[in-house]
C-alpha cells in the first residue's frame, strides 16, 4: 500500500489495512508534512499519532520533483493500493492521477477521500470535520435544544473515522474484484455523503413531505439527556409510548395516571411536567445505576460515558476491543483499538511502532526497487529522497 493519506481519515484508513497485515508505506515530504505531524513537531510523537500510524513504514519522497514522481510511479507498478485524501485535483497536478497510475499498473486500486467527492460543482472545495458536518445538516441537530447557538462539534473529527472505514471497505471490495477480473479500479469517498447515509431517516421524511424531526422534536416525553448525581454526569432517557411511560412510572414508584399524564398527547402538551418526577429521581442516583434500573423496567436509557472510561468498560474489555500499545518516544503505554475484526483464525494485529518521518526511506527504496546504496545516496543528496536525519 502506498499511503498518501493525511490527518485522521487518511491515517485511520491505511492503519486498518496495516493492522490486517498489509505493508503500508506512508509517503511523505518535508515541505508538506502530514498535519498530524505538524501538530506534534516539538515532541516528535504523540499517542494519537502512534495509534493512527502503527504498523506502517515511512518513505520520505519529494513528489514535486520529476524524479520523485517517477520513483513513485515505479513504486506504484509494484503496489496493490494507492490511498489519498487530498483536495480533488492535487494528485493530477502531481502527475499521479488515475490515468497515470493505471498506466504504470493496470491492476492498481486507488482510493481517494474528500469533503464533497471528486466530481460535481463542489468537488474543488476543501473541508474537514466541522465544516463538512455543517454542510451535511448535522450541526443543526448536534446542539442543546434550548440554546440554538450551542453547536457542540468544534473539536470533534467525525466523520473521519467512519469515512476511513468506508474507504478501507471499498479498497477490499476492489481487491476482490481484481482477483476475479485482473483489473484494478478506483473508489472515491465523499465524507459529506457518509453523513447523509447516517441521516437517511430524516432525509426520507423530508422527501415525503413530513416534518423534520430535529433536536426539538420528540414523539413522547420525557425524551432527552438529564443530569444525574455526580459532577456533570448524565443519562439519556426516551419514553416512546404509553408502555415506556408505565415502565418509567413503575421504576419511579408513581401512578402513570397521576397529574393527568397517562397519555402521550398529555405528556407532549406539557413535557416539563412529564420530566419533573424523572429529574427528581435521577438527581439522587449515579448515571449507571439509573440506566440499569430503567432498562430493567423496559425503558430505553443510557448513561453518558466519557472517552477516558472506555478502555476499562467491562463490556469492551470482555470483547477485547482495546489493548495496550507503546512507543519508544512516549513516556507511558496507551490504549489502542484492537483488530477491526475478531476471529479465531486471525491473530491480533502486530504492534510495530509508528514511524518518524522518512524513518524507513532507505529500507523501502532498496526493498521495493532494488536501488543500491550509491543510488540512494545520490537521491538523498539531490533532495529526492528524504530519510530521517541520523
Amino acid at each position: 500500500v502506498l499511503d498518501l493519506g493525511v490527518i485522521v481519515v487518511g491515517g485511520d484508513q491505511s492503519r486498518l489495512l496495516a493492522d490486517a497485515g498489509a505493508d503500508v508505506i506512508k509517503v511523505e515530504a518535508k515541505a508538506f508534512p502530514d498535519g498530524s505531524r505538524a501538530a506534534i513537531a516539538l515532541d516528535r510523537m504523540s499517542a494519537s499519532f502512534a495509534c493512527a500510524h502503527r504498523n506502517k513504514r515511512s518513505l520520505g519522497l519529494n513528489l514535486r520533483a520529476p524524479e520523485g514522481r517517477d520513483l513513485f510511479l515505479r513504486l506504484a507498478a509494484r503496489a496493490d493500493l494507492v490511498l489519498s485524501n487530498f483536495k480533488p485535483g492535487v494528485m493530477e497536478k502531481l502527475g499521479l492521477g488515475r490515468a497515470a497510475l493505471a498506466a504504470a499498473n493496470p491492476g492498481i486500486v486507488q482510493v481517494d477521500s474528500s469533503a464533497f467527492g471528486a466530481t460535481g460543482p463542489w468537488s474543488d472545495r476543501m473541508g474537514y470535520g466541522p465544516l463538512v458536518r455543517a454542510n451535511a445538516g448535522l450541526s443543526g441537530m448536534w446542539r442543546y435544544p434550548d440554546d440554538p447557538d450551542s453547536f457542540s462539534d468544534a473539536l470533534t473529527i467525525y466523520p473521519d473515522h467512519v469515512g476511513a472505514r468506508v474507504g478501507a471497505a471499498g479498497a477490499l471490495a476492489l481487491l476482490i474484484w481484481r482477483l476475479r477480473t485482473g483489473r484494478g479500479g478506483a473508489v472515491s469517498v465523499s465524507q459529506t455523503e457518509v453523513m447523509h447515509a447516517h441521516l437517511a431517516a430524516e432525509i426520507a421524511r423530508l422527501r415525503a413531505g413530513l416534518p423534520f424531526e430535529g433536536p426539538d422534536a420528540a414523539p413522547d416525553a420525557p425524551w432527552g439527556v438529564f443530569p444525574t448525581a455526580g459532577d456533570d454526569d448524565w443519562c439519556a432517557v426516551t419514553v416512546r409510548d404509553d408502555a415506556d411511560w408505565a415502565g418509567l412510572c413503575a421504576a419511579l414508584g408513581r401512578d402513570p395516571e397521576a397529574d393527568g399524564l397517562g397519555t402521550a398527547a398529555a405528556r407532549r402538551a406539557d413535557p416539563q411536567a412529564a420530566e419533573a418526577p424523572l429529574r427528581a429521581w435521577l438527581a439522587g442516583r449515579p448515571a449507571a445505576e439509573a440506566m440499569e434500573t430503567l432498562q430493567a423496567a423496559g425503558v430505553p436509557a443510557g448513561a453518558m460515558v466519557r472517552v477516558g472510561d472506555l478502555p476499562t468498560d467491562p463490556h469492551l474489555v470482555a470483547r477485547g476491543h482495546f489493548r495496550t500499545g507503546a512507543h519508544r518516544l512516549l513516556p507511558a503505554p496507551f490504549p489502542v483499538e484492537n483488530a477491526p475484526v475478531l476471529s479465531d483464525r486471525w491473530q491480533d494485529p502486530p504492534d510495530r511502532p509508528a514511524p518518524e518521518a522518512g524513518e524507513q526511506t532507505r529500507e523501502v527504496i532498496a526493498e521495493w526497487l532494488g536501488l543500491t546504496s550509491e543510488d540512494i545516496a545520490r537521491l538523498v543528496a539531490a533532495d529526492i529522497l528524504e530519510p530521517l536525519a541520523d
